[in-house]
């Protein structure tokens, strides 16, 4: 018996490569197993091309009238409905939480963000979620997927760099470098707030706006800290 050759394991190898697709194919969506071919085919499947539907050709109307055309249905496209939001409404699973104290219509961005580094202190991550949660802006509050974002996120990284924008710990020793805009009047109802960090870095921005379901108070709407 003479000894294969290259060719011949190479075939064999391409055979083996088959079955093995073929099995994958059988696992995944349960079809019967097929012999592979002695020769297979380089050629990819081509999958059939979605029916569209035609409209049928003109109908003739009485005699004298245009023909009538009839439209086609159009082809259904299948998707998920749009989640539905009510205005005002606000995702708030603290809302049994009346111990919590946060800053009203009178109250400057200095006092929320205030607010902001005590709920970046508390030794209990609950308290922290619980603060923020109040203190950010209802347009941000869209759900569940959005509180765990903020958990797992801004509010976590939060607890974490706090300290290192305050003089000994002091929740109120935070620097705002500038404001955008300059000056905040009464007509203003967006700003962005610069606060110095104690590594050197840039400024960090944190954005507020006015909250209209709680008298017009600030509330966060971004955060980098």
């Amino acid at each position: 018996m003479s000894e294969p050759t290259l060719a011949d394991v190479i075939a064999r190898l391409d055979r083996l490569e088959v079955l093995l697709a073929q099995l994958v194919e059988v696992a995944r969506a349960g079809s019967p197993l097929r012999a592979p071919s002695q020769n297979p085919s380089p050629v990819a499947a081509v999958s059939a091309p979605p029916v569209i539907p035609v409209a049928p050709p003109p109908v003739a109307g009485p005699a004298g009238a245009p023909p009538v055309i009839q439209v086609a249905p159009p082809v259904s496209r299948a998707s998920a409905p749009a989640p539905i939001v009510e205005p005002g409404a606000t995702y708030d699973p603290y809302a049994e939480r009346t111990d919590i104290e946060v800053p009203g219509p009178s109250s400057s961005i200095q006092q929320v963000l205030r607010r902001v580094f005590e709920a970046g202190l508390m030794a209990e991550p609950e308290d922290t979620w619980a603060i923020m949660t109040k203190l950010t802006h209802p347009s941000q509050m869209i759900g569940p997927r959005a509180l765990e974002h903020f958990k797992a996120f801004n509010w976590h990284k939060l607890r974490r760099t706090a300290s290192t924008y305050l003089q000994n710990g002091d929740p109120g020793s935070f620097v705002i470098v500038y404001t955008d805009p300059s000056e905040i009047t009464s007509e203003v109802d967006r700003v962005r707030a610069f606060v110095k960090a104690g590594d050197n870095r840039m400024p960090v921005p944190v954005g507020f706006a006015r909250d209209a379901t709680q008298g017009n108070a600030w509330r966060v709407t971004m955060m980098s800290l």
